[in-house]
């Protein structure tokens, strides 16, 4: 039997040897752990280093992946430019750094001067030096520019909590012209600047190759840089109250590149270089808003503001043509014997003038169908809706090319004759009644008289348009005003019978001298009397019937009973007889044209219609007589409506109103749009 073996025990002083030993080791250990990290810490600063930004910002130089980068305080690596060449600190300072060996070197720095200020650009992501703080709308109190065309100021005005015209309160301004100068002059962005103030005259500024570049300014001083004298100039004003402070800065001549000029803040020595910009869609060239006139910045306008509500609704438009102002009439406006009205009324000879009247108006009346009555010699023709709207679309649309001179309401009264002077003489005026607003009994309640000048045509194909009470000249395009070329015959129905319904026709004369044979007749006049009354007994009219009924009509010729359905044929025949146009003096003489308007000269056919404002006889009494002359010429015959117009009509048109006149009473067939 084995018993329990014995384990020896190991020496106390054994003991006590390796417990020396582990301690001495922990020691050593501890002592190595405390130079590891002494040898990181001085590793770390000694293998970075530190740059201190011109801001205070601190940035450090250190390797990272074997390459020498730039880092911020967090240790986080510092934007570069997007070619990678060197970093970009906050403050905007530019730094190239030696990937391998660490070197640096500071490419450019900007250090703002007194009243400077800095403006980070995100899109180049660089900084912007501005010679002022940047100023935004809302922070704008004034900005006043002057220049060789002027002096004008635009201020913030509480009231209508938008910029007015100093002066000018009445005219509205260019937004994009507007907006392109807060930011040219709110965002006084500069290239660099010329400090002129450490400049020392007395020291030589020449380099090795002998170019002085203060040699001009040694010279020349501020003119050096066309900054000695002050024509050229803006001045912004904050909004802040009392604190408000008024920046003016001086623009002188371009640099040599064309992409900017050289300014001066009033009080400081230094010269900058104002960047300039380019004219886009949206915005203006820094020059273009500084060196223009106060008429680039108004906005151009025609009229009086329509829209498509209300464009149609004018009282008297009338379009004339302007004569020439004599030297006597002058004189005797100096000498208080006319006054300048008069001279006015004197020097125009109408064109066209017609009004509109609402169709809530005309229901149930002989005009229901004719939105436009005309007046003057037009008063019995029936005015060309169609032509009319066109006109008056055009110049609501009127677009101006730009302003060329504004008046003051001082010098309003003799404008008429400082435009005419300027633009090369006024050729037309367009007066008429804008009416803006109509109550419920469709009474014009607002409204705004208009009177237009418009100069003769320019040889570039533009007209100057003059406004009065608008007080402004503008530049317009040919092709807004075309109506102004339209002849008579533009105006007016070639359809020279219609626009009246048999339904109001109380009597019709037709008398065909020397023609009565020859349309079978025995007399040479036949007088036609309607009576409608049976046909209208009990109708309403209203906006879905605005035409009488004519079913029980009846017609008397010569006082006896006549085929009502032949007469309403005959009647349809005039309506499809249309004008060929006018009529030259080179085809029929003044005097000859003249003698068919007085009536001195017998006519070939004359057809005299009278009708009335209502369907029941009542109201106002309308007569129409259509004359047909015959001016030797076989193709055509000389046309008159109540004695007025130069037109004329296809023969053989003419010839078949006579010819038919006959089928009425002989029952033949009449074709209402045939020829003979």
């Amino acid at each position: 039997m084995i018993g329990p073996v014995a384990v020896p025990k190991t020496p106390r002083r054994r003991r006590s040897s390796l417990k020396r030993t582990a301690t001495v080791v922990v020691v050593m250990l501890s002592v190595v752990a405390l130079l590891a990290v002494a040898f990181a810490v001085v590793h770390y600063f000694t293998s970075r280093t530190r740059f201190d930004d011109y801001d205070g910002g601190k940035y450090y130089i250190k390797q990272r992946d074997g390459v020498y980068v730039l880092l911020d305080e967090n240790r986080t690596l510092v934007r570069m430019n997007d070619e990678g060449d060197y970093y970009i600190t906050d403050y905007g300072t530019l730094l190239m750094i030696d990937p391998e060996t660490g070197e640096y070197s500071v490419v450019a720095s900007v250090i703002p001067a007194d009243g400077e200020e800095l403006e980070f650009h995100s899109y180049t992501g660089a900084f912007d030096v501005l010679i002022y703080p940047y100023l935004q709308r809302s922070e704008i109190q004034s900005i006043r520019v002057v220049n060789e065309k002027g002096d004008f100021t635009l201020y913030y005005d509480t009231e209508t909590d938008d910029f007015r015209f100093l002066g000018y309160e009445d005219y509205a301004y260019d937004e994009t012209m507007f907006s392109s100068l807060v930011v040219a002059t709110g965002y006084a962005s500069t290239y660099k600047r010329l400090n002129l103030a450490t400049f020392d005259p007395s020291v030589d500024t020449t380099d090795e190759y002998g170019y002085d570049k203060y040699a001009g300014f040694r010279a020349n001083g501020y003119a050096e840089y066309g900054l000695e004298e002050e024509t050229n100039y803006f001045e912004i004003t904050e909004r802040k109250g009392d604190k408000s402070k008024t920046h003016k800065v001086i623009v002188g001549d371009p640099i040599p590149s064309g992409t900017g000029y050289y300014a001066r803040y009033a009080g400081r020595n230094e010269v900058y270089i104002l960047k300039e910009t380019e004219d886009t869609s949206y915005s203006y060239a820094l020059s273009t808003v500084l060196f223009a006139g106060v008429e680039q910045y108004v906005k151009p306008v025609v009229t009086y503001p329509m829209s498509s509500n209300n464009y149609f609704d004018v009282t008297d438009f009338t379009i004339s043509s302007v004569g020439e102002i004599t030297d006597e009439m002058l004189d005797k406006l100096d000498r208080g014997e006319i006054t300048t009205q008069q001279i006015v009324e004197q020097i125009l000879s109408n064109v066209i003038s017609f009004s509109y009247q609402p169709i809530e108006k005309r229901i149930g009346t002989l005009y229901s169908s004719q939105p436009y009555v005309g007046a003057g010699e037009f008063k019995d023709y029936n005015i060309n809706s169609f032509n009319v709207d066109d006109c008056l679309q055009n110049l609501m649309d009127t677009e101006g090319k730009g302003v060329v001179h504004i008046f003051t309401k001082e010098e309003a009264e003799d404008s008429v004759f400082t435009f005419m002077s300027k633009y090369g003489g006024i050729a037309f005026c367009i007066n008429y009644i804008a009416n803006i607003s109509r109550g419920t009994d469709y009474e014009v309640t607002e409204y705004s008289p208009q009177r237009i000048w418009v100069s003769k045509l320019s040889s570039e194909g533009t007209y100057y348009v003059y406004n009065e009470d608008l007080r402004m000249v503008v530049e317009v395009d040919r092709s807004h005003l075309e109506y102004l070329e339209w002849t008579d015959i533009d105006w007016i129905e070639k359809d020279v019978f219609s626009g009246y319904s048999i339904a109001y026709l109380q009597k019709m004369t037709v008398t065909v001298p020397g023609y009565a044979s020859y349309a079978g007749l025995s007399t040479e006049q036949i007088v036609l009397q309607f009576n409608n009354s049976a046909s209208i007994e009990g109708w309403t009219p209203s906006s879905s019937q605005t035409i009488p009924p004519t079913d029980k009509m009846t017609v008397h010729a010569n006082g006896e009973p006549a085929n009502i359905d032949q007469v309403k044929n005959y009647y349809r025949m005039l309506l499809y007889s249309s004008l060929g146009g006018m009529v030259s003096e080179a085809e029929c003489s003044k005097e000859q044209q003249d003698a068919f308007r007085a009536g001195t000269v017998a006519p070939v056919l004359e057809i005299r219609l009278v009708y009335t404002e209502n369907v029941d006889g009542s109201g106002e009494i309308k007569t129409r007589t259509i004359r047909f002359y015959d001016y030797g010429n076989d193709m055509k015959y000389f046309v008159t409506v109540n004695g007025v117009g130069a037109y004329w009509m296809d023969s053989a048109r003419t010839t078949k109103m006579i010819r038919d006149l006959g089928y009425v009473f002989t029952g033949d067939k009449i074709v209402p749009e045939g020829v003979l």
